[in-house]
């Protein structure tokens, strides 16, 4: 992979990991966080 391709894939990392903990923290009240992260991993 080329610089270009590595800079790319570590801002989408970080864009899915941001939305990821605002899905989270939306979800926290609801009790809902849990089951989301259940269906992500399992």
């Amino acid at each position: 992979m080329n610089k270009y391709q590595v800079k790319l894939m570590a801002k989408a990392a970080r864009d899915l990991n941001d939305i990821y903990e605002y899905i989270v923290s939306e979800f926290k009240d609801m009790g809902t966080a849990e089951k989301l992260i259940d269906i992500q991993f399992y």
